[in-house]
C-alpha cells in the first residue's frame, strides 16, 4: 500500500480536517455554554439544599440521546461521550456545594488534595487542573517515563511530588538512587512539596534538599495500625527533622484503629505540628474525612474509583460530596 497521497488527495484531506477542527471549536462553545448553565443548577440546588447526584434524570438524558442516535455515531460511544459529560458536570455540581463561608462555618478551610496515577506525562498534565482539587499529588512512580520539568512548568496548583518504591507500596522500578534523584529533580524544578518516605537514611536524603523545600516526611503500615503510644513515639521520632509535615497513615483492623490515628492529630496540632493521619482499608474510609475536621492539613482524593492510590481512598467528588452534608 502506497503511503503518499497526491496533491489532490492531500488538499481534500486538509479540508476535511479544516471541518473537524471547525466542529470541535463549536462543541467546545457548546460546552462551556452547558457548564454556564450546570453552574445555575448547581445555584439553585444548593439554596434548595437538593442534592447533586440526580441518577434518574442522568439515566433520562442517556435514554433519551441514545433513542435520538441513529447516525453513524456507535451507541456505546454515545453513552460513554455523555458519561463522562455528566461526571463532569457531576464534578463542577459537587464542588460548587461547599458553603461560601466554610473556613468561618466551621473553623477550618479543609484541603483537598488529588493523588494522579497515570501512565503517561500527557495525562498527568490533563489533570493538573482537577476541579474541586485544591492541590494535587504527582505519584511519579505511577508514571512510565516521569517529565519533571515539563509537568511541573504546567502546574496550576501546588503540587507533591512523590515517587514510592515498591517496599513501600509503590511502583517505581529502579534503583534508590534513581528513585531519590528524581524527587532532587522534583524539587530544583518547582515542586511545591517533596513526599520523602520515613526510614533509615532519612537522616542523609533530606539535607540535600534545596533551603526552604517544604517536606513531607511519610510513615505508612499497610498491615495494621500501632497503639496510640506506639504511634506518639513513630511522630516524636518524625519531628526530630524539622519538617514543614509529618504523615502518618496506617490500615484499619478494628474500630480502635482509627481512633488511635485520630487521636494522634489532635496531639500533634497541640504542637503546632501539621499532620495528615488516616487509616486505610474499608474500615479506614471515614477517618479520611473526620480528620480534617480534627485539624489535618489536607485530605488526598483519587479522580475516579478505578484510579485509587491506597485501599479505602475516595473520590474527590465524594469527599466534596461529603463536605457538603456535614458542613
Amino acid at each position: 500500500m502506497n503511503g503518499n497521497l497526491d496533491k489532490l488527495s492531500k488538499e481534500v484531506l486538509e479540508e476535511y480536517r479544516k471541518k473537524i477542527d471547525e466542529i470541535d471549536d463549536q462543541l467546545l462553545s457548546l460546552l462551556e455554554s452547558r457548564m454556564e448553565l450546570v453552574q445555575e443548577v448547581a445555584k439553585l440546588k444548593k439554596s434548595s439544599h437538593l442534592p447533586v447526584i440526580d441518577f434518574k434524570r442522568e439515566r433520562s438524558i442517556l435514554d433519551r440521546l441514545s433513542q435520538k442516535g441513529k447516525g453513524i455515531l456507535p451507541l456505546v460511544t454515545l453513552q460513554n461521550i455523555y458519561r463522562e459529560i455528566l461526571g463532569a458536570s457531576r464534578s463542577y455540581q459537587t464542588a460548587s456545594m461547599l458553603p461560601d463561608d466554610l473556613e468561618t462555618s466551621v473553623g477550618f478551610n479543609p484541603m483537598l488534595c488529588l493523588s494522579i496515577m497515570e501512565r503517561e506525562n500527557k495525562d498527568v498534565v490533563d489533570l493538573l487542573n482537577f476541579p474541586g482539587a485544591d492541590i494535587i499529588e504527582w505519584r511519579i512512580d505511577a508514571t512510565s517515563s516521569p517529565e519533571i520539568e515539563q509537568v511541573l512548568t504546567r502546574k496550576k496548583t501546588p503540587i507533591i511530588c512523590t515517587n514510592r518504591g515498591k517496599e513501600f507500596g509503590g511502583f517505581f522500578e529502579g534503583s534508590e538512587e534513581e528513585r531519590i534523584n528524581l524527587l532532587f529533580e522534583a524539587a530544583e524544578k518547582g515542586a511545591d512539596f517533596i513526599d520523602v518516605e520515613f526510614m533509615e537514611k532519612t537522616g542523609e536524603i533530606l539535607p540535600n534538599f534545596p533551603e526552604g523545600q517544604k517536606i513531607i516526611l511519610s510513615y505508612h503500615d499497610f498491615d495494621e495500625t500501632p497503639s496510640l503510644e506506639e504511634l506518639i513515639s513513630i511522630a516524636e521520632s518524625m519531628m526530630t527533622y524539622n519538617v514543614f509535615l509529618v504523615k502518618i497513615v496506617t490500615m484499619a483492623r478494628v474500630p480502635e484503629d482509627c481512633l488511635n490515628i485520630l487521636s494522634l492529630i489532635l496531639r500533634l496540632r497541640k504542637e503546632d505540628q501539621e499532620v495528615v493521619a488516616f487509616c486505610m482499608g474499608p474500615l479506614g474510609k471515614w477517618t479520611r474525612i473526620a480528620s480534617l475536621f480534627l485539624g489535618a492539613y489536607l485530605t488526598y482524593g483519587a479522580k475516579s474509583p478505578d484510579k485509587l492510590a491506597a485501599p479505602g481512598q475516595l473520590t474527590i467528588p465524594q469527599i466534596r460530596h461529603l463536605l457538603s452534608m456535614l458542613c
